[in-house]
């Protein structure tokens, strides 16, 4: 009877043990916040398209003027940076899913990621958030010389 009686103040001691674990957890579970729609502010920005998807290099040499460029994805909300590969142009959020900004001041000349930042995060990249950088066209006719002055 005395053994059976210690397996049992042992059991009771482990059934305790589990107790107080399970109470700490429910007392962590508690103080951890639960996921809201507030929450997904937190979500690092996803570049699902760029329009155009290229523009010329130098601005001053371009055929046409540079249009606006189109940066659709998600979560924009607090964008601190816009970032074609190394240029970072100005830029204006429109919506949570939509910046608008220029191409206008890339020098290199190539393919390169645009990518969005905000507190959460930097987007990451993939096929579609890729812009095509062209070269300025070279002159069909070469310049003319028509007067010098002093």
């Amino acid at each position: 009877m005395q053994k059976q009686a210690g397996q049992i103040v042992r059991r009771l001691g482990e059934c305790a043990a589990a107790g107080a674990l399970v109470a700490v957890l429910l007392a962590f579970a508690m103080l951890v916040p639960a996921q809201t729609a507030d929450s997904a502010t937190n979500i690092a920005p996803t570049v699902t398209s760029v329009s155009p998807s290229s523009g010329y290099s130098l601005v001053a040499q371009a055929p046409e003027p540079q249009p606006t460029v189109t940066i659709t994805g998600t979560n924009f909300d607090g964008a601190t940076s816009v970032s074609f590969g190394t240029f970072t142009p100005s830029f204006m959020v429109v919506s949570s899913t939509e910046i608008v900004t220029y191409s206008s001041g890339i020098t290199t000349v190539g393919t390169v990621d645009v990518t969005v930042t905000t507190p959460a995060g930097t987007s990451a990249t993939s096929p579609s958030d890729q812009f095509t950088v062209l070269a300025p066209p070279v002159p069909t006719t070469p310049p003319v010389v028509t007067s010098i002055s002093p």
